[in-house]
């Protein structure tokens, strides 16, 4: 049976609304049937006995609906759903997260479960589904182990769930060839995870007919799973006549060191910037560099995804120069024989500072290189002038969870580096913290908040109160409430809520875990 529409009587209430009580005057539509016997008495002002019909009439419609079904087909969940339920404690923890209060623990929960090998409560798949509805890539890759086969059913019936489980139940090419956007980005994302080679050749038939918006994050979705092989496919994409879409397949090909991208730019970086270890008998090893701007860009260079253009206090030229050594791989400049440390000191202290530390952090970055990531980021806070949160962010980023925790810890202890520079990178350590680095991180907290420099930082306190939270070992939640600057006269009361913050997420996770290890 298909859904019914509005019955005749609503419409005439409608088309009377419209044209305004008083003009329709006694065409006001009569009451029949079982919705008449609703009003006792209509009322004779006739916006009133409008207002009263239209109440009665809209929960007539609403409670008098049959739910959509296609002719003879009986909808019932699937009845081989092996995966168990978690527990009654468990939901009530899945709950308070669907629901808001923890909202932001919701891929821990269903890492948990899925590990745990059960599922959501068939009561909250509706909440659950709406959740992963509004925020498709928030419960990470767990999502389906925790919905079970009931929950998949339950998110076919709706067309706004149906997205989330198209990609695993539908024909992959349907859902390629004719989803919508959000459904295509998400199912070619996983799908990268999957088979990268298989996606890649999925990609290129519809290529020619993709929208310039939509081929740009097409092309960044190829950073799952890159590997030599999208080579090919990324360097058409720099024909692009679109400026989002170059600059996505440069920045991807600059990630692959053997590519011809990469090539290209090491055979412009190698005349521009010179380096040289020079062995001296009593000052040890230093390295000499040698510096030239790069002309103006030619159009094989624009092609390359280059910008003739200037970047903050970065000069025309000195901004081309650093977009070339953001490209080239770090390898090249290893070359010569002295360590990066050493080359990012003598950079340092040259008079192309910016150009070069700019360039070799973006390098850094994508090549996800230690022992490079480290000592700019070093040189970076400890400076401290003008700091670039974001290329900082990207260091961090950049570096494997174990050498990120090292780094850090090595950094909260070094006396020339100032807490209000460090601790701000702690928002960007996107992992499961050892509780040695938990506890090395809470100190430095510690050492911050209540000081004059912490007074002002209400957005990094915001996002403490859910990230620092959702990675903190609960093993700290011991010494969670001791050590901090309370009699400080900077003590802000957003501090102490900080701290409460804290102290409340860390034993809900405690609790959650507990319960889901069972």
């Amino acid at each position: 049976m298909t859904q019914s529409g509005p019955t005749q009587q609503w419409r005439q209430l409608v088309a009377a609304a419209v044209l305004g009580a008083g003009r329709a005057g006694g065409r006001l539509p009569p009451l029949e049937s079982a919705p008449a016997k609703l009003l006792a008495e209509p009322s004779p002002d006739g916006a009133l006995h409008l207002l009263q019909a239209a109440s009665v009439m809209s929960i007539y419609e609403r409670a008098g609906r049959r739910p959509m079904a296609a002719a003879g087909e009986v909808l019932r969940p699937s009845e081989n759903d092996t995966t168990p339920p978690c527990s009654f404690r468990s939901g009530q923890h899945l709950a308070r997260i669907l629901f808001g209060e923890f909202g932001f623990l919701l891929e821990e929960w269903c890492a948990l479960a899925a590990k745990r090998g059960v599922r959501v409560p068939d009561e909250l798949l509706p909440a659950m589904l709406n959740r992963l509805a509004a925020d498709r890539d928030g419960a990470g890759s767990e999502w389906a182990a925790v919905l079970g086969r009931r929950g998949e059913w339950l998110a076919a019936q709706n067309p706004d769930w149906k997205p989330i489980v198209s990609s695993r139940a539908d024909d992959p090419q349907a859902v390629w060839q004719t989803g919508e956007k959000a459904q295509r980005l998400m199912f070619i994302r996983r799908m990268r995870a999957a088979d990268a080679r298989g996606a890649r050749e999925m990609i290129a038939q519809t290529w020619a007919a993709e929208s310039g918006d939509d081929r740009a994050e097409i092309v960044a979705a190829l950073a799952i799973g890159l590997s030599p092989e999208d080579e090919a496919f990324l360097e058409a994409a720099l024909d692009d006549g679109r400026k989002p879409v170059r600059q996505a397949a440069a920045d991807l090909l600059a990630r692959l060191p053997t590519s011809a991208f990469c090539k290209r730019m090491t055979d412009r970086a190698m005349p521009l910037v010179t380096l040289s270890l020079q062995k001296r008998l009593l000052r040890g090893a230093t390295v000499q560099l040698e510096v030239a701007l790069p002309e103006k860009p030619d159009k094989a260079l624009l092609r390359d995804g280059v910008e003739n253009k200037r970047s903050g206090a970065i000069g025309e030229r000195a901004h081309v120069l650093c977009q070339i050594v953001a490209a080239t791989p770090l390898a090249a400049w290893e070359a010569c024989g002295a360590p990066p440390a050493k080359m990012i000191a003598a950079a340092a202290e040259s008079a192309w500072r910016e150009p070069l530390l700019s360039g070799w952090a973006k390098a850094a970055a994508r090549q996800k290189s230690t022992p490079w990531a480290e000592p700019i980021l070093r040189t970076r806070l400890a400076s401290g002038d003008d700091l670039d949160s974001e290329e900082c962010r990207q260091l961090v980023q950049a570096l494997d969870p174990s050498d990120r925790e090292r780094v850090l810890t090595g950094i909260f202890k070094d006396s020339s580096i100032a807490f209000a520079h460090s601790v701000p990178l702690l928002d960007c350590c996107e992992h499961g913290w050892s509780p040695a680095f938990s506890h090395a991180a809470l100190g430095a907290m510690r050492s911050y908040f209540g000081t004059s420099e912490a007074y002002a930082a209400h957005a990094l306190r915001s996002s403490f109160k859910q990230r620092i939270a959702r990675y903190l070992s609960p093993s700290v939640a011991v010494e969670l409430e001791s050590g901090w600057n309370r009699t400080n006269a900077n003590w802000h009361k957003g501090d102490e809520e900080l701290v409460s913050a804290l102290a409340a997420t860390l034993a809900f996770r405690q609790a959650m875990q507990e319960e889901l290890s069972r």
